[in-house]
């Protein structure tokens, strides 16, 4: 369980890193770093893929959820980043952003019905 919060905690490490990368590219439009960013990122995601589990067929049904998750879950906030870092810092981004847990964990609570734990009530309360 601790080596998944270790990884969790790395991956957060590294998406903060992306708001101070963000702001060095103000000058480049921001639809055009999100492009850049997921051609890069496809490299490595799909080398990977194909040798470690090789190429997977995809139900139809998930199809749906796979476009919703890359939609809402990384292009539209890569470029709502990419727009917004240009009308503020890095720093004013990545503490704004510093909610989301927060709000995944009450739309869970609304949206999945998932209950909400001790632990979890007291770091909503922390983060708000």
């Amino acid at each position: 369980m601790w080596n998944s919060y270790l990884q969790l905690s790395f991956a957060m490490i590294m998406a903060g890193s992306s708001f101070i990368a963000a702001k060095q590219l103000t000058t480049i439009p921001p639809i055009t770093v999100s492009a850049l960013s997921f051609l890069t990122a496809l490299i490595p995601f799909a080398t990977y893929t194909l040798i470690k589990e090789g190429f997977q067929k995809v139900d139809k049904t998930n199809l749906k959820y796979i476009f919703l998750q890359a939609f809402f879950g990384a292009f539209l906030v890569r470029l709502i980043i990419n727009v917004g870092v240009n009308y503020t810092s890095a720093l004013e981004a990545g503490i704004i952003l510093s909610i989301v847990p927060a709000i995944t964990l009450i739309l869970s609570k609304i949206l999945l019905k998932e209950d909400l734990r001790k632990k979890q009530v007291i770091g909503i309360t922390l983060v708000l």
